[in-house]
């Protein structure tokens, strides 16, 4: 099964993208989305977090919005430390996801697919551009 990484930045139209590939039956991770899953479900990377940011990042079980808005965007390293924690969880999760799937090929949706080097894992990539008017 081949994999394709389906990328861009913020308002560059990948979702529209993706989902005119999932009307087409072709499956789409949206790494995002499960992202935002595993940070509420999975014990072991809710310790992590805890651990690196404080336990107030979670306010009766669900992510604390205005700690972790405070974290990304105070301090830039952080942002990366977010990144560098979470990121081995969404691609495990990937990798599960993809030995479910009866398809040909299968689209990983990520906003940050380069920066994390999950672009290396793919057997091609989509960048979607679009200029700032548009």
């Amino acid at each position: 099964m081949k994999r394709v990484g389906l990328t861009g930045g913020i308002g560059s139209g990948k979702t529209y993208i993706s989902k005119i590939f999932n009307k087409l039956g072709i499956p789409v991770f949206d790494s995002d989305s499960y992202a935002k899953q595993l940070m509420v479900r999975d014990d072991s990377l809710i310790k992590l977090l805890k651990n690196k940011f404080g336990s107030d990042i979670y306010i009766n079980q669900e992510i604390n919005k205005n700690k972790l808005s405070d974290i990304i965007f105070n301090k830039t390293s952080f942002l990366k430390d977010i990144q560098n924690i979470v990121h081995p969880f969404v691609e495990k999760e990937f990798t599960s996801w993809v030995l479910n799937q009866n398809s040909h090929y299968v689209l990983k949706e990520a906003a940050i697919l380069f920066e994390t080097g999950s672009y290396k894992l793919m057997d091609f990539n989509i960048l979607v551009h679009a200029d700032l008017e548009t």
